[in-house]
């Protein structure tokens, strides 16, 4: 979790060209690791917005619940990277960075199912008609 800030920091110091790109073919270390934190500002993005649209569909008491899940999920996810990552030198920034982005896909899709399951999927709170 130590990291992760720093990890974040960094992304906002690196031009947005350099940001805009997709694959990671940095020629140092330091292209790598900002290449791979960028890859996860777009998953946590990503997954933001599923999270946002699928708050908006659930009642008050669906809300509370979705959202003590999402907090205690953020925990577990850069929980899991830093025991995943610990001990790493130079490359570690870039290893937590792709585990994170790899959890937060992962979870991303579990939103996704919450957002398009169809009715009468009962362990689906989301579905399409079931919007407030």
């Amino acid at each position: 979790m130590r990291y992760l800030p720093l990890v974040l920091l960094a992304m906002f110091f690196t031009p947005p060209a350099a940001r805009a790109e997709d694959v990671c073919d940095g020629i140092n270390q330091w292209e790598m690791n900002m290449c791979a934190a960028n890859k996860f500002e777009k998953a946590d993005k990503a997954m933001n917005e599923r999270y946002g649209k699928l708050m908006k569909r659930l009642d008050p008491e669906d809300q509370v619940k979705l959202r003590q899940a999402q907090r205690a999920w953020i925990a577990y996810r850069d929980k899991w990277c830093e025991f995943e990552t610990n001990g790493l030198g130079s490359v570690r920034p870039m290893i937590f960075a792709g585990c994170l982005t790899g959890l937060t896909e992962d979870h991303s899709k579990n939103l996704d199912y919450q957002l398009t399951c169809e009715e009468g999927d009962l362990s689906c709170k989301g579905w399409v008609g079931h919007q407030n």
